[in-house]
């Protein structure tokens, strides 16, 4: 427990004591020197990306849902969201869009150099549950395929030797067990 007395008669407030009692139920006192802090008169200036000196805020630029800034002593840094994901600033987190009360339109969709992106929506594996990381068969190579991870972020995946992809189980397999 601590408790602090300001000496205003002696000391014109430059130092103030702390009493301390610790575990052991000894007294022990600190006279200690402070100095003359303003903070408080200080109206806080608001600077670009930064509506207050520190915290999580959306970005500046409202058609950009998936970055943020953390704003350290008024100092913006911009900072991702994980693919997939928005900055909701009611929770001060990155969030599936579908759990923000944040509307995004121009929810740009990576694309890979050979042009492939994932496609919008949900895919349902073999036993019907939602993949969350879906396959998608390369359209000219039997032995290439695309994964999306996260649903958003397309990466080329390749099958080992001797097999092919199949898009029926969503996996490389045996050519014989794989239709055309």
């Amino acid at each position: 427990m601590f408790q602090t007395a300001l000496d205003e008669q002696t000391n014109a407030g430059k130092y103030f004591y702390l009493v301390a009692v610790f575990r052991d139920k000894a007294l022990h006192s600190f006279a200690l020197r402070t100095q003359s802090f303003d903070y408080c008169a200080k109206e806080p200036k608001p600077s670009k990306g930064c509506p207050r000196a520190n915290g999580f805020y959306r970005h500046d630029d409202p058609q950009v849902c998936d970055k943020f800034f953390n704003c350290v002593d008024g100092k913006p840094i911009e900072l991702p969201c994980p693919p997939g994901l928005i900055y909701d600033d009611v929770a001060s987190t990155c969030a599936w869009p579908e759990s923000s009360g944040r509307q995004c339109t121009n929810s740009k969709r990576d694309s890979l150099d050979d042009g492939f992106s994932c496609p919008e929506g949900n895919v349902q594996g073999p036993d019907g549950r939602t993949l969350p990381h879906p396959t998608f068969a390369h359209p000219e190579d039997c032995d290439k395929f695309y994964i999306c991870r996260n649903g958003v972020q397309p990466q080329k995946g390749y099958c080992a030797n001797k097999t092919v992809y199949n898009e029926e189980s969503f996996r490389c397999d045996d050519p014989a067990n794989v239709p055309g």
